[in-house]
């Protein structure tokens, strides 16, 4: 629906969300059977569709990235971070009128891996929301990891609102198929 909108207004802007948007599809079809994806292929996914919004929402959308070097074969779930930008966007950029900010972050510590998405706030304070997307996360998690991972929401000092998950760090070797 927003492709259709903004081809009347942008069409250059809407050629670029359906390129995005192909991708987005493309991958999700190759990626359906695989169970974990380099760090650095989940990105270029995120990338994306967080293109797409830009388009969308325009100068009311930025993002910062903030990935650690050196990360880029750490192995992750696929599609593990589009829906929670998806929920800060939704729940929080999309809400406001003024600019929001949207952070994507990526680090190491103590042999883990932590990932974020952070937003500077808007329909109001953060919750443990237990919607379908968090849930379908939460259940990959659990099958990927047992107990050995982390999905929190966490409240951030300037009204946002951090997304974070903290996993074995693994590399180079997919886990293989059950």
């Amino acid at each position: 629906n927003s492709i259709a909108e903004t081809i009347h207004r942008d069409p250059v802007a809407a050629d670029r969300m359906l390129v995005g948007l192909g991708e987005l599809l493309r991958s999700s079809l190759e990626r359906r059977e695989t169970r974990v994806v380099t760090l650095d292929e989940e990105l270029r996914l995120l990338r994306h569709y967080l293109q797409i919004e830009q388009a969308r929402l325009g100068e009311r959308l930025s993002v910062h990235w903030e990935i650690a070097p050196d990360l880029d074969d750490a192995l992750v779930p696929p599609l593990l971070l589009q829906p929670l930008a998806e929920n800060a966007i939704r729940h929080a950029i999309a809400a406001k009128i003024a600019p929001g900010h949207l952070s994507v972050l990526a680090w190491r510590e103590d042999g883990q891996l932590w990932l974020a998405i952070r937003d500077d706030g808007g329909a109001g304070p953060a919750k443990d929301r237990n919607g379908v997307g968090l849930q379908n996360i939460r259940a990959r998690l659990r099958l990927l990891y047992g107990d050995d991972h982390v999905l929190e929401l966490q409240p951030r000092e300037d009204g946002g609102t951090e997304a974070r998950v903290r996993l074995p760090l693994t590399r180079g070797v997919r886990m293989r198929e059950a």
